[in-house]
């Protein structure tokens, strides 16, 4: 059976001041479509721009992203994910062999009688 996730993944460039940029619609591509090339999982999850294609079971993409950045040291790759479960959904940042994992928060308004309708 196994549980499915689909994926996302977005290219961007850092700066000197350690702030990150999207890149230009070519470079993207051009990573995204390598990454597809060379590893079964992605090129079923997302297409060569990044967008969602199918939901699979891939275990192992935290690795796979983890080695795949550190050959671009000068890009960061996000990689988004929503799984099966209501509010299973995370963001992945890699950058040069490492990842900071940033999963969802639900959050609600405070109450406001003004609201009231």
């Amino acid at each position: 059976m196994g549980y499915y996730t689909s994926y996302g993944i977005d290219v961007f460039v850092k700066d000197k001041d350690n702030k990150i940029h999207s890149v230009n619609e070519d470079t993207s591509k051009r990573l995204i479509g390598y990454l597809r090339l060379i590893n079964e999982c992605a090129k079923h999850a997302f297409n060569d721009n990044g967008e969602y294609i199918d939901a699979l079971k891939w275990y192992d993409h935290e690795e796979h992203l983890k080695l795949f950045s550190s050959g671009y040291p000068e890009y960061v790759f996000l990689l988004k994910g929503a799984g099966e479960e209501p509010g299973d959904m995370w963001q992945k940042y890699f950058y040069n062999g490492r990842v900071q994992y940033i999963p969802v928060k639900l959050v609600f308004d405070e109450f406001d009688m003004r609201k009231l309708r």
